[in-house]
């Protein structure tokens, strides 16, 4: 059983903060812009994407992690060495097949009406995510049926294993709301879950900035929470968002790898991250359904040998970063270095490609363009100098637009957090990054075997394979993983692990 150590965080976190604040000296200027204006008391921080509501069942990960979290509690959480400890659930355990995960709730949280935080609760939110169409639905793809054995106790029964389900059920797939506000208009606008601070209606701009004070009476109290008021603003102009942390009207921000340097001469913290962000090309129509000349493998390999990722690396994202060849990171088990090397910069090799499989006079693809992808008109000249022609079709809300499957491939950048995200993100039929649902009988029976693997290392051991397997296949052309870069200004640090956002605790004071 695994349970929740709650001196253990707040310990973690003095910690954490005290080297944080040690080592990002050597990361930034001295004498970073301070405005006696800012109370220590608020954090202010830049949210680079607009807020679409309060639901957890139709919010998903991202940088809407930040203003869910102040208004919910997950049933787990994630700690920033990897693991995962309890909070809503306050132990929890698998059986020895990892089919039931078992949750133990914590006694006494109500919401904000009153009413409890009890097992029913948790059954109706983690259904009704399940069952719906919003961001998180996917994660929680292999919950078979949720069972309230008592107002304490909860079994999550799975179609199969799910090894990323700990993981989701610590973010805002694991959020729960009041069950009388799921589904209603009201979680378009305004919370309604346990979690530590409140929305001040007041203070609070709809679509712009959204003001949380935190509860007098939050029931963890050995969360660390240094700061009463949270300020979320909504700022997609990085450009703004830097001018603002450089008056002092921010505390902190993300900040492109393209203005990392002028954020450190202009004297602000720069905490850098690994981020799980990977860019590249990504091949959707592996079938040659909309995009016929995609469902040839040679056109994929072909694809993968025209990229430069290193000179792409190097001239736009300034370094800040790591070339692969694979959508599995170099720290995880089912890594393999050699795969890296598997389509080293070759364009005589990619037009030899292209001609063997009928392509020699060239060909069109059309891909969805996003402003937020800087490598466009550089990889578009890669694919021209080898016989591609890429027509783009722009784009104001890229996911969507891609998952509505009308283009073949893709210049994207995707985020997976733990190994067996992949499988899920990009493999399974109804995965929801698998645009045209291919599946192969070899990919279904090594996934069929990971899925019934009794331990982790046999479980790695078939991921391996898989990775091989994709790399082999060509279903990707990975160009680099990005290391992240937050901005931070009136003695805010950010003790930043390995995440695609920043949790809100992991802002604190420097010591």
């Amino acid at each position: 059983m695994l349970e929740r150590n709650r001196h253990r965080r707040r310990l973690a976190a003095a910690g954490a903060i005290t080297a944080a604040a040690i080592v990002l000296t050597s990361c930034s200027t001295a004498g970073a812009p301070q405005n006696p204006t800012v109370s220590k008391d608020t954090l202010s921080i830049a949210v680079p994407s607009a807020l679409t509501g309060f639901s957890p069942q139709v919010i998903g990960d991202g940088y809407a992690l930040q203003w869910m979290q102040a208004a919910y509690d997950s049933l787990l959480f994630a700690e920033n060495d990897g693991s995962y400890s309890g909070h809503l659930a306050k132990s929890y355990e698998y059986n020895t097949a990892e089919t039931v995960l078992t949750l133990h709730l914590v006694s006494g949280v109500t919401f904000q009406d009153g009413s409890p935080l009890n097992a029913k609760a948790v059954e109706v939110n983690l259904e009704a995510t399940r069952d719906g169409s919003g961001g998180s639905a996917s994660a929680l793809a292999s919950v078979k049926d949720v069972v309230a054995v008592n107002d304490d106790t909860v079994e999550v029964n799975l179609s199969a294993a799910d090894p990323t389900l700990v993981r989701s059920l610590s973010q805002v797939p694991g959020m729960i709301a009041n069950p009388k506000s799921i589904g209603s208009a009201s979680l378009n606008t305004t919370p309604d879950g346990t979690g530590p601070y409140t929305l001040n209606q007041a203070e609070s701009v709809s679509g712009s900035s959204y003001v949380f004070t935190k509860k007098a009476d939050y029931w963890d109290k050995d969360l660390s929470l240094p700061f009463s008021t949270i300020k979320l603003q909504s700022i997609t102009d990085s450009s703004a968002a830097l001018s603002a942390l450089q008056s002092g009207q921010l505390d902190a921000s993300f900040v492109p790898t393209g203005v990392v340097d002028q954020a450190k001469a202009s004297g602000l913290t720069i905490s850098p991250y690994s981020a799980p962000g990977l860019v590249g090309l990504y091949l959707w129509d592996r079938d040659g359904a909309l995009v016929p000349a995609l469902g040839d493998v040679r056109v994929r390999q072909a694809i993968n040998y025209a990229i430069d990722k290193d000179a792409l690396l190097k001239g736009v994202r300034a370094g800040y970063g790591k070339t692969t060849g694979q959508l599995f990171r170099p720290d995880w088990p089912a890594s393999d270095p050699g795969l890296d090397a598997a389509y080293k910069f070759d364009p005589d090799k990619a037009r030899t490609l292209l001609s063997d499989a009928g392509y020699g006079t060239g060909l069109t693809l059309e891909m969805h363009r996003s402003a937020g992808i800087p490598e466009s008109d550089l990889v578009a000249q890669y694919l021209a100098d080898v016989g591609i022609t890429v027509k783009w079709i722009p784009s104001t809300n890229i996911g969507p637009d891609i998952q509505s499957g009308k283009s073949g491939m893709s210049l994207f950048q995707l985020a997976s957090q733990a190994p067996w995200q992949i499988v899920t993100f990009f493999l399974l039929p109804n995965s929801p990054w698998n645009v045209f649902k291919s599946e192969t009988p070899e990919l279904d029976t090594l996934i069929t075997s990971a899925r019934s693997a009794t331990t982790a290392e046999d479980r790695d051991a078939v991921l391996k394979k898989i990775n091989t397997y994709l790399v082999d296949q060509a279903w990707f052309a990975p160009f680099y993983t990005l290391t992240g870069n937050y901005a931070s200004t009136n003695g805010v640090v950010v003790n930043a692990p390995y995440v695609n956002v920043p949790a809100i605790f992991d802002f604190q004071l420097a010591k």
